[in-house]
């Protein structure tokens, strides 16, 4: 038995990178550093009161530095 899964939907990130447009490009990449900012912020703000929220910061901080990588690699 085989079967075939087909991803229907890449994410804002990828479709931003595929359409090449660096303008909507560059406005991504600082609405996350925006993000990525608070996401840091929140994760020593919560991190004695709040662990597992704190570490939630933390694994959005990550995912973010990580797209910010990648669209800066397609500028």
């Amino acid at each position: 038995m085989t079967a075939t899964m087909t991803l229907i939907y890449a994410g804002h990130v990828a479709e931003a990178i595929k359409s090449g447009d660096t303008v909507q490009i560059k406005q991504m990449i600082a609405r996350k550093r925006l993000a990525l900012a608070e996401a840091l912020r929140l994760r020593e703000e919560c991190k004695d009161f709040a662990p597992d929220f704190a570490d939630e910061e933390a694994t959005r901080a990550k995912r973010l530095q990580r797209e910010i990588q990648q669209l800066e690699a397609a500028l």
